[in-house]
């Protein structure tokens, strides 16, 4: 149990760190999405954790707690990214579209395409919060959506030839 002295002090720190504890969750709500007072609690969680492991001789307390935070928040993200329910794959036809000339031309090619390259098609249309932060995590760049698509559908019982067929198939379709 912590004493009065103790208490005082943790409330100090956090009145002075407050600013940057926000920042940095606001920052990443931002960049990865996210309910903003599930990660405030969770940085706030962090920070104990920042207050009880400091070592002063190591660097200033607010690097230490930056380093914390964003690491914490990532692998909680990642927690929820890999504890998410199971993806309900929807017919393309029930996807948003917003008439751009690149998604209307996408969804004309429902007509070519396979049942599992379909549900692909339909993904990279209406993309699931998980995954885009998984692809967000490998730097956002379109470049990791392939790879991210694919760790996505392993991570739900797909085949490694179900997810190359799929890209083959829309590959096809699309004359590349």
């Amino acid at each position: 149990m912590k004493s009065q002295f103790e208490e005082k002090a943790l409330q100090e720190t956090y009145k002075e760190m407050e600013l940057l504890v926000y920042d940095t969750v606001h920052k990443f709500r931002r960049r990865y999405g996210g309910d903003f007072e599930e990660l405030n609690s969770e940085a706030n969680l962090i920070f104990m954790k920042a207050c009880s492991t400091y070592n002063p001789e190591k660097g200033q307390f607010s690097t230490w707690l930056v380093f914390l935070l964003r690491n914490g928040l990532i692998d909680n993200l990642k927690k929820r990214i890999k504890d998410s329910q199971h993806v309900t794959y929807g017919d393309i036809d029930e996807h948003r579209q917003d008439g751009s000339h690149q998604n209307h031309f996408l969804i004309n090619l429902k007509d070519q395409l396979k049942e599992e390259s379909k549900d692909v098609l339909s993904l990279i249309l209406d993309m699931p919060k998980d995954l885009e932060a998984m692809t967000l995590l490998r730097g956002g760049h379109p470049s990791n959506l392939r790879s991210s698509l694919r760790d996505y559908l392993l991570e739900y019982g797909w085949t490694v030839n179900q997810i190359k067929n799929s890209f083959l198939d829309i590959k096809k379709a699309l004359h590349i």
